[in-house]
């Protein structure tokens, strides 16, 4: 399946990728300017003055993390910031529309996830599964990852992490790959894992992708960390059952994390680690 549409409202990046992030502070004045007082008067009444403060509030903080976002690229001579929609991308999946918005993970908000994580990972292969502009790529290798794989299938954004790469492999020297391909489809590698999920799709997917993961560790006795983030708690509904059901898997416990302004919302996460002993009783069933 091919989604692509160039045809939208949002301000389009350098790259002319729809960036529904960029402006918004710009956008609400042209709004008040195009419109008048009187206007945004009118919709504080149909909305109500809770709601409409919710929203101003929402949309300053998005600001706010847009602007760190893009500093945090500038200090780094990346290109990780914005937030993209996947229909204004090209993508050749059958699993296309199951996909969530391109949002890169705020470098604290990794830091705190990682620090979930008791031992040292320098052993360990990070693996994003819908890596997007691949940031988490160059916070891993500084964090001290032995390799960083990111798994993409949005053409646009696969060739925007490629030319990040190039950064990457300046400052850290070999281990970070991009790897354009459904999530479904990918083989992961030998080795200890950690596997990042930041909210990069639903149910339908998410279910795949867990049983090729716990298929390939029941071949292994490699250790193995699952991550999963995402700032909408309802996804964890769904999530944790899934990945209780293969058995292999436990949860460690975690602090719940603080308000950061270079994130774009607060994110909840999932720490799990491989249960070896469940994952040798589960292997037969795989």
């Amino acid at each position: 399946m091919k989604i692509k549409d160039k045809h939208n409202d949002q301000r389009p990046d350098r790259h002319g990728i729809s960036d529904h992030s960029a402006f918004r502070l710009n956008r609400a004045l042209l709004f008040v300017m195009e419109n008048g007082t009187l206007e945004v008067l009118r919709r504080i009444r149909q909305h109500g003055l809770r709601a409409s403060l919710g929203f101003a509030a929402r949309n300053i903080r998005h600001s706010i993390a847009a602007r760190a976002s893009k500093k945090f690229d500038r200090l780094n001579c990346i290109d990780t910031a914005g937030s993209t929609q996947l229909q204004y991308l090209t993508i050749e999946s059958p699993n296309a529309n199951y996909g969530t918005e391109a949002v890169s993970t705020s470098s604290r908000s990794f830091d705190w996830m990682m620090k979930a994580v008791t031992r040292s990972l320098h052993a360990y292969t990070f693996i994003d599964l819908g890596c997007g502009k691949g940031r988490t790529l160059f916070l891993a290798r500084a964090y001290g990852f032995h390799k960083a794989i990111g798994v993409e299938f949005a053409r646009e954004l696969v060739e925007i992490a490629s030319k990040n790469l190039l950064t990457i492999a300046k400052e850290y020297p070999g281990g970070a790959s991009i790897v354009h391909q459904d999530a479904t489809q990918f083989v992961f590698p030998d080795g200890p894992l950690v596997v990042y999920l930041c909210n990069p799709f639903g149910p339908e997917v998410f279910e795949k992708v867990i049983h090729s993961l716990s298929q390939h560790l029941s071949l292994t006795d490699n250790d193995c960390y699952p991550i999963y983030g995402s700032s909408k708690t309802e996804t964890f509904s769904w999530f944790r059952p899934m990945i209780a059901e293969t058995g292999m898997f436990r949860e460690l416990p975690t602090q719940p994390m603080p308000l950061f302004w270079d994130a774009v919302r607060t994110v909840h996460y999932s720490v799990y680690r491989r249960d070896q002993e469940a994952g040798i009783l589960q292997s037969r069933r795989f």
